[in-house]
């Protein structure tokens, strides 16, 4: 809701530098989040992942970093809470300590070791049923 201060103005500015197909799912993202807990109660659980695609160098981590900074000014494309090189648990207990702030999850790329495929691919699934369905962030164990 928008303030005296002028806050969410400044939210709003996301849409002056990223496309709107971008701004607009990030933003939704970022104000939904700590809703989730009280959508819940109310049996409307959101049941998704949200996901970034592009090439490298599109500026996924930065724009993901912008949204994100509406949590902490500590953020930028270089200093994400987690990628890939965590373990799936890690990050699980990172989800459910952070429970109602959005968990960003950096470089999930390609790789040409199977094996290094194989974990990110495991990773990569095991996380999107988990956050899809919001169990990760319910329950550790």
């Amino acid at each position: 809701m928008p303030d005296e201060s002028g806050s969410m103005r400044v939210s709003l500015k996301m849409l002056d530098v990223l496309p709107a197909r971008i701004a607009v799912p990030l933003l939704g993202h970022i104000f939904l989040a700590p809703l989730c807990s009280f959508m819940e109660c109310a049996g409307c659980v959101p049941a998704y992942t949200l996901f970034l695609a592009g090439s490298s160098g599109a500026k996924k981590s930065t724009a993901a970093a912008l949204a994100l900074s509406h949590f902490s000014h500590a953020f930028d494309n270089s200093h994400l809470p987690a990628n890939f090189h965590c373990t799936a648990n890690s990050l699980r207990e990172m989800s459910f300590i952070l429970k109602d702030v959005p968990l960003l999850v950096d470089d999930f790329h390609p790789v040409s070791d199977l094996r290094t495929k194989r974990i990110m691919d495991g990773i990569a699934q095991e996380l999107s049923r988990a956050w899809g369905d919001r169990a990760a962030r319910n329950k550790l164990g």
